[in-house]
């Protein structure tokens, strides 16, 4: 089984579907018009800049490790500097730590999604309070909140939550459609939802009977 995979990752990779660096795999730039992934990227992209946009209120700031909070990291390099505690490392990475004041959380790497989670993580978060934290959530078809894939993020989530004066959580609108493993939270524990136009009106209405809802538009062009 294991060399059947092998041979089918590395035929796709001939194929120039996807490319490998450092034992990861990517979707390649030039296939991503061909894949319908295109639409989901710039909506990200939106929401990664409403976000900022968001946050411009706030001055001490948690940021999970979710993929659509990673997009956030450029135009939060743009504003004026902040406190900012992230348990990922993507983030990291990409905040400019001349202009913020950026906190690594400590804890046991999970290289799926290069995050930081555990006991140490909790305990940290634990002592510290925030004007604001910002979470990603997986697909949340009949759930009853936000979710995540693996259950080991879910107390780290939780507590983010408990150090937070405010909760926003922020997903594309495809996520509304797809179905979660672990519901993290309910809605009622949430005070407002970033995402991005695509929602459909039934959704955005259920939502608003519940917090606040930020609809991230396209970036204007010139």
């Amino acid at each position: 089984m294991e060399n059947r995979l092998h041979k089918i990752a590395c035929r796709i990779q001939k194929e120039g579907v996807v490319r490998r660096e450092y034992g990861h795999a990517y979707v390649a730039d030039d296939m991503e018009k061909g894949l319908d992934l295109r639409p989901r990227l710039e909506a990200k992209e939106a929401i990664g800049r409403e976000i900022a946009k968001r946050l411009e209120d706030f001055h001490t700031v948690l940021l999970d490790c979710s993929s659509t909070v990673h997009k956030a990291a450029a135009p939060l390099n743009r504003m004026s500097s902040r406190d900012i505690f992230t348990n990922s490392l993507v983030l990291a990475e990409r905040l400019d730590a001349q202009r913020h004041c950026v906190f690594v959380l400590p804890g046991r790497k999970r290289s799926k999604n290069e995050s930081l989670i555990g006991p140490w993580t909790e305990e940290y978060i634990a002592r510290i309070h925030v004007d604001v934290c910002v979470l990603g959530s997986s697909g949340v078809l009949h759930a009853q909140g936000p979710t995540c894939h693996s259950y080991t993020e879910i107390s780290t989530k939780r507590k983010m939550m408990e150090a937070a004066d405010f909760v926003i959580v922020a997903l594309d609108a495809g996520k509304f459609p797809e179905s979660g493993l672990h519901t993290y939270a309910s809605w009622d524990e949430v005070d407002a939802v970033i995402t991005d136009r695509m929602l459909d009106r039934k959704t955005y209405a259920f939502l608003m009977e519940k917090m606040e809802v930020w609809v991230a538009q396209d970036e204007v062009s010139g």
